[in-house]
């Protein structure tokens, strides 16, 4: 594979060919890929919870009004 197409990162502004690291460094690059997934899968939820309580919320505003 030409370096051209290698897998790069990019750290601290410096890119770096991934299959140039050693078992640590790719353990934690893998640890921050998985957390960088999760805290984005956090956001989704978290969206949706939101979403979920203004509705619930505007419902209950508007229960309390009719009575």
């Amino acid at each position: 594979m030409s370096k051209k197409n290698r897998p790069t990162i990019t750290v601290d502004g410096k890119d770096f060919y991934i299959d140039e690291l050693d078992n640590n460094q790719l353990y934690h690059l893998k640890q921050v890929q998985s957390l960088r997934a999760r805290i984005e899968e956090a956001r989704f939820n978290l969206a949706q919870l939101h979403a979920a309580e203004v509705t619930f919320s505007s419902s209950l505003s508007a229960s309390m009004k009719s009575e």
